[in-house]
Parts: structure tokens; sequence; C-alpha cells
């Protein structure tokens, strides 16, 4: 999963100049979050699923973190700007970082990991559409 992501470190910031490339990667986010879990739920034994699975969630994943970071810079007009959103977005994002894994753990020690995977391809589907939203505003402060 760690290494189909590794592209997505050079693709985004190359494409993140036009406007197509931008929509472009916010659809592998989209896609490749969604599709990477749902293949999850139905791969049941078969390695080859659950492989696909890894490489799609590997390279939604690697997009939404360069994407995050060309948004820092593409969505504000100065540096004051970019340093602001940066620190809130990076505290926010850590804090969902320490606690995400130990909650979802949790719930699925509760549950079922069926519920869990259902809760994840709901907010991967959040995930995009505020990508989308935030695309489509000049700055992040408008």
């Amino acid at each position: 999963m760690q290494l189909s992501g590794l592209p997505m470190s050079y693709l985004v910031p190359a494409t993140s100049g036009h406007r197509r490339g931008v929509w472009a990667m916010i659809m592998v986010v989209g896609v490749g979050f969604i599709a990477g879990i749902g293949g999850i739920l139905l791969s049941g034994t078969n390695f080859w699923v659950a492989a696909l699975s890894c490489v799609l969630l590997g390279l939604g994943s690697g997009a939404a973190f360069s994407l995050a970071v060309v948004f820092f810079t593409q969505k504000t007009t100065n540096g004051f700007e970019t340093a602001d959103l940066s620190g809130m977005a990076q505290s926010a994002g850590y804090l969902l970082a320490a606690v995400g894994p130990v909650l979802f753990g949790w719930l699925g020690g509760q549950l079922g990991w069926g519920p869990v995977l259902w809760l994840a391809i709901i907010l991967s589907a959040l995930l995009a559409l505020s990508g989308s939203i935030i695309f489509q505003h000049a700055t992040i402060y408008e």
C-alpha cells in the first residue's frame, strides 16, 4: 500500500498547475479510498482482490496527502495565510491520526469490521466531497 502511494508524491504536484490535473487527483482520492475499502469488504480470501484494494488505497492516500499540501499553497494568498492554514490542518490531522486507529479498533471489536469499513467508506466520500468544494473556491478564506 505504501509503495503504491509513492508515485502520487510526484504526480500531484506535477499536475497541480492544471485545473483538470487537480480534479483528476481529487477523483483518485475518492475512487482509491472508496474502491479500495470496498474491495477489502468483498475480497474474503481472494489474494488478488485484496492486493488490488491495497494498491488503490495507497494511490488514494498518497494523492490525499499530497493534494492537502498543494491546497495549502494554492488556496491562500500569502505566507501568513499558508502558515495559519498549514498549522491548523496539520494539528487537526495529527490529532485524528492519533485517535482514529484506536477508535476504529475499538469500534471493530465492538461492532465487527463490516460496519467500521462502511463508516470508512462514508468518511472517504466526505473527504472527496470536501476536496471538490475546496477546489471550487479561489481561496480557502473566501
